[in-house]
């Protein structure tokens, strides 16, 4: 399903894998491209001139000639840089992990996050939340991150319970689950709207028969 608003459309990680079994690489044109011919509406550049700085940064890192200041970098500088800018891919919600492990077998540098690891990763919680935001923030330009969100609460199975339809896509708000669902939703919204906007490309995997894409944030 496309969202006109964004002009994004909604993938899953199976396209993904298929994409590195073919040997794609998850990185800049290759995959853009890739990814159009699977249905996707990338936004724009929404920082030229920032991106344009990154890619002299990356594009002269190895020969240590230039920096983003403009001169000979000092160690410092490049330790920073290198640090902030460092995945390729990234994958939230992720349980086993297969796409990361696919990713990572063709060489490219990969995170991973979910509520297994790290002793309990709640994407609910301030700590969760800031850890996501900040993984992103140090993918390099042209990226791909991928969410996975939890579906059961949209599902159309459980739309019994929860009481989400087209008309009513926000469900029983009385009910935790339903509520905790929305919030986690929301916070996906907000980070699909940072991916965009540095110029990365996002993935969310939900059923198709999920009432995700009918949630008021996504209008």
């Amino acid at each position: 399903m496309t969202f006109g608003n964004m002009k994004v459309g909604i993938l899953v990680a199976n396209e993904v894998v298929t994409l590195c079994d073919r040997d794609v690489n998850i990185n800049a044109v290759e995959v853009r491209e890739k990814i159009m011919e699977y249905r996707a509406e990338l936004v724009g550049w929404a920082y030229p001139q920032q991106q344009k700085n990154y890619e002299l940064f990356w594009s002269t890192q190895d020969s240590s000639e230039v920096s983003l200041f403009g001169k000979v970098p000092n160690p410092v500088d490049l330790e920073v840089l290198m640090l902030i800018k460092v995945y390729r891919f990234g994958e939230l919600f992720a349980g086993a992990a297969n796409v990361t492990t696919a990713v990572k077998l063709h060489g490219i540098p990969a995170f991973k996050m979910d509520k297994i690891y790290y002793g309990g990763f709640d994407f609910l919680a301030p700590a969760g939340f800031s850890l996501a935001l900040l993984s992103i923030l140090r993918m390099a330009p042209q990226s791909v991150l991928l969410m996975a969100p939890d579906c059961s609460s949209f599902s159309w199975m459980s739309s019994s319970g929860s009481q989400r339809h087209w008309f009513a896509p926000l469900g029983d708000t009385s009910k935790d689950w339903v509520v905790r669902g929305n919030q986690m939703a929301a916070r996906v919204t907000l980070l699909a709207h940072l991916v965009a906007a540095l110029g990365h490309v996002f993935i969310i995997e939900q059923p198709g028969s999920a009432a995700f894409g009918h949630l008021p944030l996504w209008r």
